[in-house]
């Protein structure tokens, strides 16, 4: 999933880059500086994965029946989950850094969630859509303890923050309905009798059953 969001961030970009424009997923790098000879380039880079806290967030289960009303499948709810990049920019100038980023947020501005067109594989499959914001202001960014990580000065960049749904595998191994349930009662006055319940839970279980009470 993470692999087929980044594509997709990556088209919805490319919309509104210059054309030629590099967009590069790698940790940056200051060697990227003298690499800005042949073409510009946005740098986006996925720094942190985190469970989405959204109050809208589905909890629970959802079962598929069959015709008979027989449950065939059942499915935990999706999760969602926030894919957070740091986005920066590398020209020849910074004026040129900061027309970038600007076609960054002008991307984000028309799409704040990620046309169909541009999903594939498991995004297309998840009934969620694939939303993308900058920033977040319920959210402390981590950006500030990447630049000494990363042994970079820092620089201007966009907190870009992607949430995508994943979907669970479903539960399709699930015992059957019972087939028989043969119920006995004690007879009138008999007062230490006990009352039992036969279960019958499928033909191979027809000459036994099970007991209960």
């Amino acid at each position: 999933m993470l692999d087929e969001a980044e594509q997709a961030v990556g088209a919805l970009l490319r919309e509104q880059l210059p054309v030629g424009t590099a967009i590069r997923t790698e940790p940056p790098s200051d060697t990227w500086y003298g690499d800005q000879q042949e073409s510009e380039s946005v740098g986006l880079f996925l720094h942190l994965v985190r469970e989405s806290q959204s109050p809208g967030a589905v909890q629970g289960w959802s079962e598929d029946r069959d015709q008979s009303g027989r449950v065939i499948r059942r499915s935990a709810a999706e999760r969602q989950y926030e894919l957070c990049y740091l986005v920066t920019a590398w020209a020849a100038d910074y004026e040129r850094e900061l027309g970038l980023l600007g076609c960054v947020l002008r991307a984000v501005a028309h799409h704040p969630v990620v046309p169909a067109g541009l999903l594939a594989g498991s995004l297309v499959q998840a009934s969620g859509p694939v939303k993308v914001a900058i920033g977040r202001p319920d959210a402390a960014s981590t950006v500030p303890e990447l630049w000494s990580a990363l042994g970079l000065r820092p620089r201007t960049f966009l907190d870009l923050v992607v949430t995508a749904p994943v979907a669970p595998v479903a539960i399709t191994e699930l015992a059957g309905p019972p087939e028989t349930i043969d119920l006995s009662v004690s007879a009138p006055g008999q007062d230490t009798a006990r009352r039992r319940a036969r279960i019958t839970e499928g033909p191979q279980d027809a000459a036994a059953g099970r007991e209960t009470g």
